[in-house]
Protein backbone atom coordinates (compact mmCIF):
# COMPACT_ATOMS: atom_id res chain seq x y z
CA UNK A 1 0.00 0.00 0.00
CA UNK A 2 1.28 3.23 -0.57
CA UNK A 3 2.09 5.44 1.93
CA UNK A 4 0.37 8.65 2.39
CA UNK A 5 1.02 11.78 4.32
CA UNK A 6 -1.39 14.21 5.55
CA UNK A 7 -1.07 17.38 7.51
CA UNK A 8 -3.37 18.87 9.67
CA UNK A 9 -3.54 23.18 9.66
CA UNK A 10 -4.96 25.03 12.63
CA UNK A 11 -6.69 27.87 10.75
CA UNK A 12 -10.77 29.24 10.14
CA UNK A 13 -10.47 26.49 6.52
CA UNK A 14 -9.06 23.47 7.14
CA UNK A 15 -6.90 21.64 4.04
CA UNK A 16 -6.00 18.05 3.97
CA UNK A 17 -2.92 17.09 2.00
CA UNK A 18 -2.21 13.40 0.11
CA UNK A 19 0.49 12.83 -1.17
CA UNK A 20 0.85 9.44 -3.32
CA UNK A 21 3.64 8.16 -5.91
CA UNK A 22 5.82 11.77 -6.39
CA UNK A 23 2.25 14.05 -6.84
CA UNK A 24 0.92 16.39 -4.33
CA UNK A 25 -3.05 16.99 -4.26
CA UNK A 26 -4.16 20.27 -2.31
CA UNK A 27 -8.11 20.51 -2.11
CA UNK A 28 -10.30 22.14 -0.10
CA UNK A 29 -13.37 20.79 1.67
CA UNK A 30 -15.65 23.97 2.24
CA UNK A 31 -19.72 23.97 1.90
CA UNK A 32 -19.51 20.08 1.23
CA UNK A 33 -22.34 17.83 1.04
CA UNK A 34 -22.27 14.21 -0.76
CA UNK A 35 -23.12 15.53 -4.05
CA UNK A 36 -20.97 18.46 -4.27
CA UNK A 37 -16.86 18.97 -3.84
CA UNK A 38 -15.12 22.33 -5.11
CA UNK A 39 -11.55 22.20 -6.06
CA UNK A 40 -9.56 24.83 -5.01
CA UNK A 41 -5.71 24.38 -6.11
CA UNK A 42 -4.14 21.65 -7.91
CA UNK A 43 -0.51 21.14 -6.87
CA UNK A 44 1.34 18.00 -8.29
CA UNK A 45 4.61 17.10 -7.39
CA UNK A 46 4.58 20.86 -5.42
CA UNK A 47 4.11 22.77 -8.22
CA UNK A 48 0.90 25.09 -8.30
CA UNK A 49 -1.70 24.65 -11.03
CA UNK A 50 -2.66 27.78 -11.56
CA UNK A 51 -6.26 27.59 -13.23
CA UNK A 52 -8.32 30.10 -13.92
CA UNK A 53 -12.14 31.29 -12.88
CA UNK A 54 -13.52 30.53 -16.30
CA UNK A 55 -11.56 26.72 -16.16
CA UNK A 56 -13.57 25.69 -13.23
CA UNK A 57 -17.34 25.29 -14.66
CA UNK A 58 -19.55 22.98 -12.34
CA UNK A 59 -16.77 21.08 -10.03
CA UNK A 60 -15.30 20.37 -13.67
CA UNK A 61 -11.76 21.54 -15.43
CA UNK A 62 -12.66 23.03 -19.07
CA UNK A 63 -10.08 24.78 -21.51
CA UNK A 64 -7.45 22.52 -20.59
CA UNK A 65 -5.60 20.45 -23.16
CA UNK A 66 -6.13 17.23 -20.67
CA UNK A 67 -9.32 18.39 -18.95
CA UNK A 68 -10.79 14.97 -19.36
CA UNK A 69 -8.11 12.96 -18.18
CA UNK A 70 -7.95 15.09 -15.21
CA UNK A 71 -11.64 15.30 -15.14
CA UNK A 72 -11.64 11.48 -14.47
CA UNK A 73 -9.18 11.88 -12.02
CA UNK A 74 -11.34 14.40 -9.93
CA UNK A 75 -14.31 12.29 -10.24
CA UNK A 76 -12.58 9.37 -8.64
CA UNK A 77 -11.33 11.42 -6.19
CA UNK A 78 -14.58 12.79 -5.20
CA UNK A 79 -16.18 9.28 -5.01
CA UNK A 80 -13.45 8.50 -1.99
CA UNK A 81 -14.69 11.73 -0.24
CA UNK A 82 -18.55 10.74 -0.36
CA UNK A 83 -17.50 7.46 0.81
CA UNK A 84 -15.22 8.67 4.17
CA UNK A 85 -18.40 10.63 4.76
CA UNK A 86 -20.43 8.29 4.41
CA UNK A 87 -18.25 5.69 6.92
CA UNK A 88 -18.57 8.78 9.33
CA UNK A 89 -22.26 9.05 9.16
CA UNK A 90 -21.97 12.54 7.85
CA UNK A 91 -25.31 12.67 6.63
CA UNK A 92 -26.80 12.68 10.37
CA UNK A 93 -25.23 15.94 10.80
CA UNK A 94 -26.16 19.38 9.43
CA UNK A 95 -24.52 20.72 6.49
CA UNK A 96 -23.65 23.96 7.37
CA UNK A 97 -19.81 25.26 6.86
CA UNK A 98 -19.36 25.31 10.38
CA UNK A 99 -20.26 22.16 11.44
CA UNK A 100 -19.03 20.23 8.71
CA UNK A 101 -15.48 21.95 9.26
CA UNK A 102 -15.79 21.38 12.67
CA UNK A 103 -16.50 17.65 12.14
CA UNK A 104 -13.82 17.15 9.51
CA UNK A 105 -11.52 18.49 12.14
CA UNK A 106 -12.55 16.28 15.26
CA UNK A 107 -13.12 13.30 13.66
CA UNK A 108 -9.84 13.67 11.57
CA UNK A 109 -7.83 10.78 12.52
CA UNK A 110 -10.95 8.47 11.72
CA UNK A 111 -10.72 9.83 8.11
CA UNK A 112 -6.44 9.79 7.80
CA UNK A 113 -7.62 5.59 8.73
CA UNK A 114 -10.37 5.66 6.51
CA UNK A 115 -8.11 6.37 4.08
CA UNK A 116 -5.34 4.38 4.28
CA UNK A 117 -7.64 0.99 4.54
CA UNK A 118 -9.53 2.21 1.36
CA UNK A 119 -6.81 3.81 -0.75
CA UNK A 120 -7.63 2.60 -4.78
CA UNK A 121 -4.58 1.17 -6.32
CA UNK A 122 -1.58 2.86 -7.89
CA UNK A 123 -2.84 3.35 -11.41
CA UNK A 124 -4.92 6.63 -10.70
CA UNK A 125 -1.87 8.51 -9.20
CA UNK A 126 0.55 7.63 -11.95
CA UNK A 127 -2.21 8.64 -14.43
CA UNK A 128 -2.84 12.09 -13.03
CA UNK A 129 0.96 12.71 -12.23
CA UNK A 130 1.57 12.29 -16.09
CA UNK A 131 -1.80 14.29 -17.07
CA UNK A 132 -0.62 17.11 -15.13
CA UNK A 133 3.60 17.17 -15.23
CA UNK A 134 3.74 16.30 -18.72
CA UNK A 135 6.21 13.60 -19.77
CA UNK A 136 6.85 15.05 -22.80
CA UNK A 137 6.60 19.53 -22.63
CA UNK A 138 6.79 20.28 -26.35
CA UNK A 139 7.49 23.85 -27.19
CA UNK A 140 3.71 23.91 -28.44
CA UNK A 141 2.12 22.26 -25.51
CA UNK A 142 3.85 24.91 -23.81
CA UNK A 143 2.89 27.97 -25.55
CA UNK A 144 -1.05 26.43 -25.51
CA UNK A 145 -0.75 26.38 -21.61
CA UNK A 146 0.36 30.09 -21.35
CA UNK A 147 -2.42 31.12 -23.46
CA UNK A 148 -4.69 29.55 -21.22
CA UNK A 149 -2.50 30.50 -18.37
CA UNK A 150 -2.04 27.25 -16.93
CA UNK A 151 1.45 27.07 -17.22
CA UNK A 152 4.34 27.32 -14.07
CA UNK A 153 7.11 28.83 -15.11
CA UNK A 154 10.63 27.47 -12.93
CA UNK A 155 12.34 30.07 -14.30
CA UNK A 156 13.58 33.44 -13.77
CA UNK A 157 13.40 35.27 -17.29
CA UNK A 158 10.25 32.98 -17.52
CA UNK A 159 8.42 34.27 -14.57
CA UNK A 160 9.25 38.28 -15.22
CA UNK A 161 8.08 37.84 -18.61
CA UNK A 162 4.74 35.51 -17.86
CA UNK A 163 3.42 36.60 -14.21
CA UNK A 164 4.57 40.08 -14.81
CA UNK A 165 4.73 40.56 -11.48
CA UNK A 166 3.73 44.56 -10.83
CA UNK A 167 5.98 45.75 -8.05
CA UNK A 168 8.91 44.31 -10.44
CA UNK A 169 10.98 46.94 -12.34
CA UNK A 170 10.04 45.84 -16.03
CA UNK A 171 13.85 47.02 -16.55
CA UNK A 172 15.32 43.97 -14.61
CA UNK A 173 13.98 41.20 -17.71
CA UNK A 174 16.33 42.93 -19.37
CA UNK A 175 19.52 42.93 -17.13
CA UNK A 176 18.61 39.04 -16.64
CA UNK A 177 18.59 38.77 -20.29
CA UNK A 178 21.98 40.42 -21.22
CA UNK A 179 23.58 38.55 -18.53
CA UNK A 180 22.04 34.94 -20.12
CA UNK A 181 23.54 36.08 -23.00
CA UNK A 182 26.44 37.27 -21.93
CA UNK A 183 27.02 33.47 -20.18
CA UNK A 184 25.62 31.91 -22.94
CA UNK A 185 22.47 30.38 -20.61
CA UNK A 186 19.11 30.80 -21.69
CA UNK A 187 17.66 30.76 -18.62
CA UNK A 188 18.43 30.73 -14.37
CA UNK A 189 16.01 28.39 -12.86
CA UNK A 190 14.66 29.49 -9.78
CA UNK A 191 16.72 27.48 -6.94
CA UNK A 192 19.59 29.34 -8.15
CA UNK A 193 18.67 32.89 -6.92
CA UNK A 194 21.39 32.90 -4.48
CA UNK A 195 24.11 35.41 -2.82
CA UNK A 196 25.92 34.28 -5.59
CA UNK A 197 23.88 34.79 -8.34
CA UNK A 198 23.55 38.37 -6.73
CA UNK A 199 26.86 39.08 -6.92
CA UNK A 200 27.73 38.07 -9.82
CA UNK A 201 24.80 40.06 -11.62
CA UNK A 202 26.12 42.69 -9.93
CA UNK A 203 29.59 42.38 -11.44
CA UNK A 204 28.11 41.60 -15.03
CA UNK A 205 26.55 45.31 -14.69
CA UNK A 206 29.36 47.24 -13.66
CA UNK A 207 32.04 45.29 -16.08
CA UNK A 208 29.42 44.67 -18.71
CA UNK A 209 26.90 47.37 -19.04
CA UNK A 210 23.52 47.45 -20.81
CA UNK A 211 22.45 47.03 -24.49
CA UNK A 212 21.48 50.56 -25.44
CA UNK A 213 19.15 49.55 -28.24
CA UNK A 214 18.46 47.00 -30.81
CA UNK A 215 21.76 47.53 -32.64
CA UNK A 216 23.52 46.24 -29.48
CA UNK A 217 25.27 49.66 -28.65
CA UNK A 218 26.64 49.10 -25.14
CA UNK A 219 26.90 51.66 -22.40
CA UNK A 220 27.61 52.16 -19.26
CA UNK A 221 25.62 52.16 -15.65
CA UNK A 222 26.15 54.72 -13.32
CA UNK A 223 27.65 54.78 -9.26
CA UNK A 224 23.85 54.71 -8.43
CA UNK A 225 22.02 52.62 -11.04
CA UNK A 226 24.32 49.90 -9.81
CA UNK A 227 22.57 50.59 -6.62
CA UNK A 228 18.74 50.54 -7.81
CA UNK A 229 19.49 46.95 -9.46
CA UNK A 230 20.25 45.61 -6.49
CA UNK A 231 17.23 46.96 -4.57
CA UNK A 232 15.37 45.41 -8.25
CA UNK A 233 16.85 42.30 -7.28
CA UNK A 234 16.05 41.67 -3.69
CA UNK A 235 12.21 43.01 -4.13
CA UNK A 236 12.62 40.19 -6.78
CA UNK A 237 13.78 38.05 -4.39
CA UNK A 238 10.87 38.83 -2.13
CA UNK A 239 7.99 38.44 -4.83
CA UNK A 240 9.35 34.50 -5.51
CA UNK A 241 9.47 33.46 -1.70
CA UNK A 242 6.09 35.86 -0.32
CA UNK A 243 3.83 35.31 -3.80
CA UNK A 244 4.61 32.11 -5.35
CA UNK A 245 5.66 30.17 -2.45
CA UNK A 246 8.96 28.93 -3.64
CA UNK A 247 11.78 27.96 -1.58
CA UNK A 248 14.75 29.50 -2.84
CA UNK A 249 17.77 30.14 -0.48
CA UNK A 250 17.60 33.38 1.83
CA UNK A 251 21.63 34.40 1.47
CA UNK A 252 20.62 36.55 -1.00
CA UNK A 253 19.28 39.09 1.94
CA UNK A 254 22.93 39.56 3.10
CA UNK A 255 24.72 40.82 -0.31
CA UNK A 256 25.87 44.34 -0.43
CA UNK A 257 28.02 46.01 -2.91
CA UNK A 258 31.29 46.52 -1.97
CA UNK A 259 33.00 50.18 -2.83
CA UNK A 260 35.94 52.41 -2.31
CA UNK A 261 38.48 49.20 -2.60
CA UNK A 262 40.73 47.56 -5.23
CA UNK A 263 39.06 44.06 -4.66
CA UNK A 264 36.09 45.97 -4.09
CA UNK A 265 32.26 45.93 -6.64
CA UNK A 266 33.16 49.67 -7.25
CA UNK A 267 36.46 51.09 -6.92
CA UNK A 268 35.71 54.67 -5.18
CA UNK A 269 32.95 56.11 -2.99
CA UNK A 270 30.33 58.68 -4.00
CA UNK A 271 28.35 61.24 -2.73
CA UNK A 272 25.55 62.55 -5.82
CA UNK A 273 25.32 66.00 -4.31
CA UNK A 274 29.03 66.38 -5.60
CA UNK A 275 27.17 67.06 -9.35
CA UNK A 276 24.18 69.11 -8.32
CA UNK A 277 24.54 72.43 -9.86
CA UNK A 278 22.40 75.33 -9.91
CA UNK A 279 21.61 78.71 -11.21
CA UNK A 280 23.48 81.60 -9.50
CA UNK A 281 21.43 84.74 -8.39
CA UNK A 282 23.00 86.68 -10.82
CA UNK A 283 21.43 84.34 -13.63
CA UNK A 284 18.08 84.04 -12.27
CA UNK A 285 18.14 88.17 -12.00
CA UNK A 286 18.83 87.75 -16.09
CA UNK A 287 15.71 85.53 -16.45
CA UNK A 288 13.84 88.19 -14.13
CA UNK A 289 14.64 91.52 -16.24
CA UNK A 290 14.75 89.66 -19.72
CA UNK A 291 13.56 91.16 -22.78
CA UNK A 292 12.21 89.36 -26.07
CA UNK A 293 10.88 92.05 -27.60
CA UNK A 294 13.88 92.82 -30.22
CA UNK A 295 12.85 89.02 -31.74
CA UNK A 296 11.34 89.53 -34.89
CA UNK A 297 9.94 86.28 -35.21
CA UNK A 298 6.73 85.75 -33.40
CA UNK A 299 6.76 82.14 -32.82
CA UNK A 300 9.91 82.06 -31.06
CA UNK A 301 9.26 85.23 -29.16
CA UNK A 302 6.33 84.33 -27.94
CA UNK A 303 7.68 80.60 -27.10
CA UNK A 304 10.56 82.32 -24.79
CA UNK A 305 8.49 84.39 -23.19
CA UNK A 306 6.13 81.65 -22.32
CA UNK A 307 9.45 79.77 -21.42
CA UNK A 308 10.50 82.39 -18.95
CA UNK A 309 6.67 83.26 -17.48
CA UNK A 310 6.45 79.35 -16.38
CA UNK A 311 9.82 79.24 -14.98
CA UNK A 312 9.51 82.14 -12.76
CA UNK A 313 5.70 81.12 -11.93
CA UNK A 314 7.82 78.19 -10.76
CA UNK A 315 10.60 79.72 -8.73
CA UNK A 316 7.99 82.25 -7.26
CA UNK A 317 5.37 79.70 -5.75
CA UNK A 318 7.95 77.90 -3.84
CA UNK A 319 9.93 75.24 -6.62
CA UNK A 320 6.60 73.45 -7.43
CA UNK A 321 6.80 70.61 -9.66
CA UNK A 322 5.77 70.66 -13.34
CA UNK A 323 2.37 68.84 -12.43
CA UNK A 324 1.44 71.30 -9.38
CA UNK A 325 2.52 74.52 -11.71
CA UNK A 326 -0.24 73.17 -14.64
CA UNK A 327 -2.49 73.25 -11.32
CA UNK A 328 -2.40 76.95 -10.64
CA UNK A 329 -5.09 78.64 -11.51
CA UNK A 330 -8.03 80.62 -10.04
CA UNK A 331 -9.53 77.36 -8.34
CA UNK A 332 -6.22 77.02 -6.53
CA UNK A 333 -6.00 80.84 -5.06
CA UNK A 334 -7.58 81.69 -1.92
CA UNK A 335 -7.78 85.19 -0.90
CA UNK A 336 -7.37 86.11 2.92
CA UNK A 337 -7.27 90.09 3.88
CA UNK A 338 -6.33 91.09 0.37
CA UNK A 339 -3.40 88.60 -0.09
CA UNK A 340 -3.62 85.57 -1.83
CA UNK A 341 -2.33 82.30 -1.18
CA UNK A 342 -1.66 78.87 -3.83
CA UNK A 343 -3.18 76.18 -2.00
CA UNK A 344 -3.31 72.62 -3.88
CA UNK A 345 -2.69 68.93 -3.83
CA UNK A 346 0.21 67.42 -5.26
CA UNK A 347 -0.58 64.84 -7.71
CA UNK A 348 2.99 63.00 -7.45
CA UNK A 349 3.37 63.22 -3.14
CA UNK A 350 -0.58 63.89 -2.46
CA UNK A 351 1.13 66.44 -0.03
CA UNK A 352 -0.65 69.87 0.45
CA UNK A 353 0.79 72.88 -0.79
CA UNK A 354 -0.24 75.93 1.13
CA UNK A 355 2.37 79.08 -0.39
CA UNK A 356 1.74 82.50 -0.32
CA UNK A 357 1.64 84.31 -3.18
CA UNK A 358 4.36 87.14 -3.45
CA UNK A 359 4.32 90.46 -5.12
CA UNK A 360 5.74 89.23 -8.22
CA UNK A 361 3.74 86.57 -8.79
CA UNK A 362 0.40 87.95 -8.26
CA UNK A 363 1.85 90.48 -11.45
CA UNK A 364 2.39 87.37 -13.42
CA UNK A 365 -0.85 85.22 -12.82
CA UNK A 366 -3.09 88.70 -13.09
CA UNK A 367 -1.27 89.86 -16.44
CA UNK A 368 -2.65 86.01 -17.69
CA UNK A 369 -6.14 86.31 -15.78
CA UNK A 370 -4.66 83.19 -13.75
CA UNK A 371 -4.76 81.00 -16.60
CA UNK A 372 -0.63 80.22 -17.44
CA UNK A 373 0.26 79.56 -20.97
CA UNK A 374 1.15 75.88 -21.41
CA UNK A 375 3.36 73.70 -23.51
CA UNK A 376 2.43 70.60 -25.31
CA UNK A 377 4.33 68.79 -22.67
CA UNK A 378 7.78 68.60 -20.39
CA UNK A 379 10.06 67.63 -23.23
CA UNK A 380 8.67 70.89 -25.12
CA UNK A 381 8.76 73.49 -22.00
CA UNK A 382 12.72 72.12 -21.64
CA UNK A 383 13.73 72.39 -24.68
CA UNK A 384 12.06 75.89 -24.68
CA UNK A 385 14.13 77.02 -21.60
CA UNK A 386 17.01 75.94 -22.98
CA UNK A 387 16.33 77.66 -26.06
CA UNK A 388 15.77 80.74 -23.72
CA UNK A 389 19.35 80.18 -21.94
CA UNK A 390 21.18 80.24 -25.09
CA UNK A 391 19.49 83.38 -26.48
CA UNK A 392 20.35 85.31 -22.57
CA UNK A 393 23.67 83.44 -23.09
CA UNK A 394 23.96 81.88 -19.67
CA UNK A 395 27.18 80.30 -21.21
CA UNK A 396 29.14 79.56 -17.75
CA UNK A 397 31.12 76.27 -17.51
CA UNK A 398 30.00 73.79 -14.77
CA UNK A 399 32.31 70.71 -13.36
CA UNK A 400 30.72 67.24 -13.37
CA UNK A 401 31.88 64.27 -12.98
CA UNK A 402 31.02 60.76 -15.24
CA UNK A 403 30.33 58.71 -12.39
CA UNK A 404 30.58 55.30 -14.35
CA UNK A 405 30.68 52.30 -11.76
CA UNK A 406 33.35 50.72 -14.13
CA UNK A 407 35.96 53.48 -13.87
CA UNK A 408 38.94 53.78 -10.84
CA UNK A 409 37.15 56.64 -9.59
CA UNK A 410 34.58 59.47 -11.58
CA UNK A 411 36.22 61.49 -14.15
CA UNK A 412 35.70 65.42 -14.15
CA UNK A 413 34.07 67.02 -17.55
CA UNK A 414 33.06 70.69 -18.02
CA UNK A 415 29.08 71.29 -19.31
CA UNK A 416 27.54 74.85 -20.31
CA UNK A 417 24.69 75.63 -18.63
CA UNK A 418 22.71 76.34 -21.21
CA UNK A 419 22.47 72.92 -22.48
CA UNK A 420 21.60 71.84 -19.15
CA UNK A 421 18.93 74.05 -18.20
CA UNK A 422 15.61 72.20 -17.41
CA UNK A 423 12.77 72.83 -15.41
CA UNK A 424 14.15 70.70 -12.14
CA UNK A 425 16.76 73.94 -12.35
CA UNK A 426 13.72 76.32 -10.78
CA UNK A 427 13.85 73.91 -7.57
CA UNK A 428 17.55 74.24 -7.37
CA UNK A 429 17.55 77.45 -7.72
CA UNK A 430 14.99 78.36 -5.34
CA UNK A 431 16.71 76.61 -2.47
CA UNK A 432 19.83 77.34 -3.74
CA UNK A 433 19.57 81.28 -3.50
CA UNK A 434 17.79 81.25 -0.63
CA UNK A 435 20.70 79.01 1.38
CA UNK A 436 23.10 81.49 0.23
CA UNK A 437 21.70 84.65 1.34
CA UNK A 438 21.49 82.91 4.83
CA UNK A 439 17.90 81.49 5.60
CA UNK A 440 18.31 78.10 7.40
CA UNK A 441 17.73 74.43 5.66
CA UNK A 442 14.28 74.12 7.95
CA UNK A 443 13.23 77.45 7.12
CA UNK A 444 13.57 76.49 3.39
CA UNK A 445 12.24 73.45 3.54
CA UNK A 446 8.69 74.87 4.62
CA UNK A 447 8.84 77.78 2.52
CA UNK A 448 9.49 74.81 -0.36
CA UNK A 449 7.23 72.00 0.77
CA UNK A 450 10.32 69.58 0.62
CA UNK A 451 11.52 67.72 2.86
CA UNK A 452 14.93 68.49 4.96
CA UNK A 453 17.04 65.71 3.12
CA UNK A 454 15.84 66.96 -0.74
CA UNK A 455 17.02 70.45 0.20
CA UNK A 456 20.13 69.18 1.54
CA UNK A 457 20.34 67.27 -1.63
CA UNK A 458 19.49 70.46 -3.97
CA UNK A 459 21.47 72.80 -2.31
CA UNK A 460 24.87 74.20 -4.26
CA UNK A 461 27.24 76.85 -3.06
CA UNK A 462 28.26 79.41 -6.16
CA UNK A 463 31.50 79.33 -6.67
CA UNK A 464 32.49 82.45 -5.50
CA UNK A 465 30.44 81.99 -1.82
CA UNK A 466 32.92 79.38 -1.41
CA UNK A 467 35.94 81.05 -2.48
CA UNK A 468 34.94 83.70 0.16
CA UNK A 469 34.62 81.33 2.35
CA UNK A 470 38.04 79.31 1.95
CA UNK A 471 39.73 83.01 1.72
CA UNK A 472 38.70 83.38 5.14
CA UNK A 473 41.20 80.60 6.49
Amino acid sequence: MPRIKSKKITTRLNYKYEIQRGFQLLFEIRNYTPNTFRIKVLNPNGKIMHLKREQISKDQVVGHPKAHMINNYLDQLKGKCQRTLEFLDYTKIATTKNNTEEYLYNQYDKVLYFYEVNLEDDDDARMFYDTIDGIDHTEENKQNEIRLGIYDPQNLLEILNIRKPPKIDTRLYSILKFYCESFGISDIHYHNFNKKLLDSVIKHCINTGYKADNAGKIERYRYNTIFIILKMLRNFGKYLTDELGLKINQDYKTFKIKTGREDAHIKYKWDDKNNVYTLYHSEFKKIEDADFSKINDDKKRKRLEQARLMFLVQTYSGGVRISELYMIDSNSIIEVNGELTVFLQSPKTSKVINNPVTDKLRKILENCNFHLPKFENEQAYNDALKEMAMYLKLKREILQFEDYAHLPMPKPKKIILYEHFSSKLARKALVSILYNLGISKELISKITNHSKNTVEYYIALEEDFKRKMLNKI
